[in-house]
């Protein structure tokens, strides 16, 4: 996404604050409770989890795209949102957090964002979807076998 974009969406749609201030105190407990190189305790993963709902409620997560384009920032903030649901570390949002937390412009946030969005989907492998053609998955009979215990998958055994 070119830089030009993203400052003209951001400024169009600013971060409205008034949703990020019940949170404020949560971020900042986060960020006392925290201990360098740890994951990362209930607090922090809390807090993250609020931050993450806020920031895809807001008008510019629906109208920026993600680096690849594919999706709008909204629909990659739901996938950080269960990525925190199921394999937290806080080291991953703290920079967000800490732009957050010392009200910096909405631009940087949002860039944080991305970079966030580009860390997670670089190191969480892609779920493995079983083969199917038009939502059918790929199965295969002879014509001289009858039963559906004589069906065979073409899959089986593989490892995905």
């Amino acid at each position: 996404m070119a830089n030009s974009s993203l400052d003209e969406t951001v400024k169009k749609y600013p971060i409205e604050y008034n949703f990020l201030q019940p949170i404020l105190g949560r971020l900042q407990h986060a960020e006392q409770a925290y201990r360098p190189g740890g994951p990362g305790n209930e607090d922090c993963r809390m807090g993250v989890l609020k931050l993450l709902y806020i920031l895809q409620g807001q008008d510019a997560a629906f109208n920026l795209r993600s680096k690849t384009g594919d999706q709008s920032m909204a629909s990659e903030l739901a996938g950080l949102f269960r990525h925190v649901e199921a394999n937290f570390n806080y080291n991953h949002y703290r920079p967000l957090v800490q732009l957050i937390l010392e009200k910096a412009p909405d631009t940087d946030i949002w860039k944080a964002v991305l970079d966030l969005i580009n860390t997670i989907s670089r190191e969480t492998p892609p779920s493995s979807i079983p083969p199917s053609f038009n939502a059918t998955p790929v199965r295969f009979t002879l014509s001289s076998q009858k039963g559906p215990e004589q069906t065979c998958l073409l899959v089986e055994g593989r490892i995905f």
